[in-house]
């Protein structure tokens, strides 16, 4: 318990003053990542998306109509859209009997920003604003994320049939490669997803499914149940053919837990529904946040461009980092597979539950997410030894790259959201063990009260790491009945904020005398 502590009051003699530095036109200055204007936001999302034969086609349509908050009178309206085709014609903004049509668009490529501009002025209140466009499926080769078409194998006795899947991976900011809207993880609004499919394929999504029926031409519309608030980077849909469910009733398992793959992985998949049933209570019961989501669905996908992605409500694996076959691999991908389930899992609380006002807090996300992967394996299976792992091998490579080799914690980004920069051991390594740490100063009961106090305050919505560093100094001030809390007279804030906005690390020199 001393040697944390001692590290903590450390940070204290480095602490440094940074600017978050970001985009501009001007090379020679500094950089700023153009932010949409706050004059706008969205409330809630309907969204209705019509997806053709994927084996022969590239393009979806797609409707949009949101209900958006004019918080301050405007003549424009600003939002994300990406290689999308608008259907200016067809793009309306009706307030009660008020019907708007814009009188001419702009758009900046470097930002993504598409900008509405209408005649009268637009006073503050709610608007609905419907819009039609297309799009292209982003190939999976291309690395660009969006909504991602697959080609995959599908085997059926001797006979192989190649088959294609859709999938979404948005994170950061593609989105707007899909609908046009207000691409950023501070502004979290409801969304109800639509779709209209062919008859041969399942269509999966965040929500479970509230309505389905037939329409012409084979086609059927699978409507789904309005989600929580979320970022738009959390919409998640999965189009699939030959899928099977492997679904589980688990008694005192709030969310319902389903596993979709390949007929053939059927028995390789189970693992993911043991991880699930284990993991699942233990973070409901940490965060006291025991009535959260309808539905879980893991879902196994060949050639996934990530290894998982956690969207509420459906976590989308890569099909090659999850199979596991008990009578043939090795203990280390079982705690490999354990380890990315339980991963995704716990960022259905931490990055969606609460989510991270902007990028540079990425760590607020990934360092629990890791941190508690790690803290429940632990617990659930204490053979492995899972925290010691962490110590002599997360830990030790952060200490020996943190010479300069690493970004600070929060991160310092540039004028583009580089998804290698994003998530890199900072946020994967660094963040997790400075979070331990801390762990370790205030203790095993301080440290889940704050986190407690965290989820009460800023559930559903977005944080910065002031809003942590309050929730868990608050449990500290609470707890002065604790003995080793008793005398310990540090702010969280001024002490954790020197471990978090720059990189390297204090260096302890001792000598003999």
């Amino acid at each position: 318990m001393e040697l944390p502590k001692l590290l903590l009051h450390i940070g204290l003699i480095l602490a440094t003053v940074t600017n978050f530095c970001i985009a501009d036109d001007d090379a020679k200055g500094p950089k700023y990542i153009y932010r949409l204007p706050i004059i706008s936001k969205p409330v809630d999302y309907n969204i209705s998306l019509i997806i053709p034969d994927l084996e022969k086609s590239n393009t979806f349509h797609g409707e949009t109509i949101v209900t958006v908050d004019i918080v301050r009178e405007t003549f424009h309206i600003s939002l994300h859209s990406q290689g999308l085709e608008i259907n200016e014609t067809a793009t309306t903004l009706t307030n009660n009997t008020i019907v708007y049509t814009p009188e001419a668009y702009t758009y900046n490529h470097g930002t993504n920003i598409l900008s509405l501009h209408f005649e009268n002025q637009l006073y503050r209140g709610n608007y609905t604003l419907n819009m039609k466009f297309a799009g292209n499926f982003s190939q999976i080769d291309s690395g660009s994320g969006g909504f991602i078409k697959i080609p995959y194998t599908y085997e059926e006795g001797n006979t192989k049939y190649y088959r294609t899947l859709a999938a979404t991976h948005l994170m950061p900011n593609k989105a707007r490669r899909m609908f046009p809207c207000w691409d950023e993880p501070a502004i979290k609004t409801y969304f109800m997803i639509s779709v209209m499919h062919h008859q041969n394929y399942t269509v999966l999504s965040n929500w479970p499914i509230r309505k389905q029926y037939k329409v012409k031409n084979d086609m059927i519309w699978t409507h789904f149940n309005r989600t929580f608030a979320m970022s738009a980077y959390l919409v998640g849909i999965v189009i699939v053919s030959n899928f099977v469910r492997i679904e589980k009733e688990v008694q005192f398992l709030s969310p319902g837990v389903s596993v979709w793959c390949r007929s053939s992985l059927t028995s390789q998949a189970s693992f993911i529904h043991n991880i699930a049933e284990q993991i699942t209570p233990l973070l409901e019961e940490y965060t006291n946040r025991t009535k959260g989501l309808p539905k879980i669905d893991h879902v196994m996908v060949p050639n996934y461009p990530v290894d998982g992605m956690e969207d509420w409500g459906i976590i989308i694996y890569k099909e090659s980092e999850v199979v596991y076959d008990d009578s043939k691999d090795p203990i280390f991908q079982k705690r490999k597979v354990a380890s990315l389930v339980a991963h995704e899992l716990a960022h259905q609380w931490f990055g969606n539950f609460i989510t991270p006002s902007w990028w540079p807090d990425l760590w607020l996300s990934k360092g629990f997410a890791v941190f508690f992967q790690v803290y429940f394996l632990n617990k659930t299976f204490e053979d492995w030894r899972s925290m010691d792992f962490f110590v002599t091998g997360a830990i030790h490579d952060t200490l020996h790259l943190d010479i300069g080799l690493l970004d600070s914690v929060n991160l310092n980004l540039h004028d583009t959201l580089d998804y290698d920069q994003l998530f890199g051991d900072e946020v994967y390594k660094k963040a997790p063990a400075i979070l331990r740490m801390l762990y370790h100063a205030v203790g095993d009961e301080v440290f889940r009260k704050g986190i407690i106090k965290y989820f009460a305050t800023k559930q559903y919505t977005a944080f910065t790491p002031d809003n942590l560093w309050s929730a868990i100094q608050s449990a500290k001030d609470e707890a002065s009945y604790v003995p080793y809390m008793r005398d310990q007279k540090f702010r969280i804030k001024e002490v954790m904020d020197t471990w978090i906005v720059q990189n390297r690390y204090p260096v302890l020199n001792v000598t003999k005398r």
